[in-house]
């Protein structure tokens, strides 16, 4: 018997009780007063066991209770396996009094409970009789014991009445859920809908339905529940007509462009290619397009394309009417500072933060796309980076700030810091982008600036552990925004910064492991890459790969990933690669390599403009060239010291 019932409960001890409570009363094991010991009737149980399954045994008890419970819970199944009594009231047609009192028999059979001691408020036919008579409404949550429970009050649902049944409760929530309380119920109304689709035929019908699931699908995607986005979203596109790019233009175009969104963040690029395709080939007006645009944008950085998100923006730049060159000359960049700085000119920084709001929609536009191209411009063509920043800054001097202003100040201040080597008025604007981000509270940007801040501006000002805090948090409000791009940055960059720091690498490496996990869940190729860089390095200084001074091991081979940064004209990560085989060649005294690394790397310096590189790379170059000295024939041993007075400069 013992094995009998473990193999029909699986030690469930609430299954455990029901099941000898159903053998007992089915007479397949009693008690012999005469005996003094139990009966069982094993052959019977043997084959009951094998032929009843969890779901049916349960199906069959719950069949005992009183009719009004059983329906009851036929539509609390329906819901969920956690369902609220208000919602469960309107489902079931009657107050949430007299819901929980036919919901009370399952409650004292323990196959439903409550999460919370509000119940006990509809206890008592007193209570119910109070309740009723009055417009008082709780939240009142329950859930069901198990799933089986759940599985077996469904069932009882015939099979053709399941759909119908769905349907019903939807549409009761919907006419019982006033507008203001939608977005509270959006998932619990919509659930209900979808899987009553089939029986929806009216054309008004499936249009709601699709604004619905489309309000669904937005809202998941604002939660991050990404693969429950694209579900709603799906559902929604199907239920269009065949011409709804002209029928029902505004609901197609947000059911399209968020789900190719959602489909980026999802890693699912392929759909989104083919998504976004869709949208700018049928949407006329080149302002529904911005959006669809930066996606694409942020899709092609994320796959290691840098370029190609560049020359799409070069592309959204002309038909916004501007014009930038992908290689802009010295006298180019040099005009336009020029022009900027006088624009500048006679304002103080920290005012700029109380300019009027921006309105002109075209504008907007150039910004939103500015930010988008900002790291792969970074990463593949830094030259076209101060026009960017000049152009940004511009725009909100003439029109006004706005949220994207703040990624604008951040991007000038790196070009001051950077470039024109002006640390005190970069940091100025870094503090100002912060200013602009607090104003307009801007969370959507929040991860990205916060992300240029302080990695490309505080630390010339700041001790580089004041920004461990602010990565962290970068890292967390991209994630909570669906930021990916930045998450994923606002990690590797904490990484990189704990590692030069001096932290104990037998207590790096383990977290950098956590957050690679984490990066390559959310399909940042670029970003895992460099990560992988440095945790080799890490490793390599562990003493757990074959040679120190050659970045390979189980994650990472230096002579694949170069070839695929040359191929991608990457050359943030070109420079790191050849940057810390200087660090290590130096570390392990092989100072010809090391001098060779440095030559190497300083031909890619501009794909790390104004980060921590910079200071780091001079500070090995310098120790290289004077490790290596006396090495280099005399002829070379006064061209490689003249240097160093240089790198002392900068």
């Amino acid at each position: 018997l013992t094995e009998q019932v473990l193999q029909k409960t699986q030690g469930n001890p609430f299954f455990t009780n029901q099941f000898l409570k159903f053998l007992y009363q089915d007479g397949l094991i009693s008690f012999d007063y005469d005996c003094g010991y139990w009966q069982c009737d094993i052959a019977q149980v043997r084959s009951l066991a094998v032929s009843l399954n969890v779901v049916e045994f349960m199906a069959g008890q719950l069949q005992k209770l009183p009719e009004p419970t059983q329906a009851v819970l036929q539509l609390a199944a329906c819901i969920g396996n956690q369902f609220d009594l208000a919602i469960l009231a309107i489902a079931y047609g009657k107050s949430s009094a007299e819901t929980a009192v036919d919901l009370w028999g399952a409650l004292q059979e323990g196959l439903v409970l409550p999460t919370s001691e509000i119940y006990r408020f509809y206890q008592g036919s007193e209570r119910v009789e109070q309740w009723s008579h009055e417009d008082v409404e709780f939240s009142v949550p329950y859930k069901f014991l198990h799933d089986r429970v759940q599985q077996a009050a469904y069932s009882l649902i015939p099979a053709p009445q399941k759909q119908a049944t769905h349907l019903k409760i939807g549409q009761l929530l919907l006419q019982n859920t006033s507008p203001a309380e939608r977005d509270d119920r959006i998932f619990e109304i919509v659930n209900q809908l979808n899987m009553g689709v089939e029986l929806i035929f009216q054309p008004a019908e499936r249009q709601e339905l699709a604004q619905l699931n489309l309000l669904a699908g937005q809202k998941a995607r604002a939660s991050t529940a990404y693969e429950s986005a694209t579900e709603y979203l799906e559902v929604g596109m199907t239920l269009l007509p065949a011409e709804s790019w002209q029928q029902h233009y505004s609901l197609t175009l947000g059911l399209y462009e968020t789900a190719a969104e959602v489909a980026y963040l999802n890693g699912r690029f392929e759909k989104m290619e083919k998504l976004a395709d869709t949208v700018l080939l049928q949407s006329p007006r080149l302002l529904d397009k911005i959006k669809t645009y930066e996606v694409k944008i942020q899709a092609y950085a994320s796959q290691n394309k840098p370029l190609e998100s560049v020359l799409t923006a070069l592309q959204i730049f002309q038909f916004l009417g501007v014009r930038f060159s992908q290689k802009p000359g010295s006298l180019k960049i040099l005009q336009t500072l020029i022009g900027t700085k006088l624009t500048l000119l006679g304002k103080r920084i920290e005012t700029l933060s109380d300019l009027p709001e921006m309105t002109e929609p075209e504008q907007l536009a150039i910004l939103r796309i500015i930010r988008s191209v900002g790291s792969p411009a970074y990463n593949a063509t830094p030259e076209l980076m101060p026009l960017l920043a000049f152009k940004a800054v511009n725009l909100s001097l003439q029109y006004g700030n706005t949220a994207e202003s703040a990624y604008g100040y951040a991007s000038y201040g790196v070009i001051l810091c950077g470039v024109l080597e002006d640390i005190e008025q970069g940091y100025q604007f870094g503090k100002l982008a912060l200013a602009v981000l607090e104003r307009f509270n801007a969370k959507a940007i929040q991860a990205k600036t916060i992300f240029v801040v302080t990695n490309f501006i505080n630390h010339w000002k700041q001790p580089v552990t004041d920004g461990l805090k602010l990565l962290l948090n970068a890292y967390q409000v991209g994630l909570e925004t669906g930021d990916v791009e930045f998450a994923a940055y606002s990690a590797y960059i904490y990484c990189y910064h704990s590692y030069f720091l001096g932290r104990d690498l037998s207590e790096l490496e383990p977290e950098m492991v956590a957050y690679r996990h984490v990066i390559a869940q959310l399909s940042q190729e670029v970003t895992l890459n460099l990560l992988d860089l440095y945790r080799q390095a890490v490793l390599n200084l562990m003493g757990r790969s074959p040679d120190p001074c050659r970045l390979v091991g189980a994650g990472y081979d230096e002579v694949i990933r170069l070839q695929q940064a040359l191929d991608a004209n990457h050359k943030t990560a070109i420079f790191d690669i050849y940057f810390q085989k200087l660090i290590l060649n130096y570390l392990f005294e092989r100072y010809a390599e090391a001098a060779e690394n440095a030559a190497l790397a300083a031909v890619y310096i501009d794909g790390a403009r104004a980060s921590l590189s910079i200071p780091l790379f001079y500070f090995y170059d310098s120790l290289i060239r004077l490790a290596h000295c006396s090495n280099l024939p005399q002829s070379e041993q006064k061209s490689s010291c003249d240097r160093l007075p240089k790198t002392r400069a900068s």
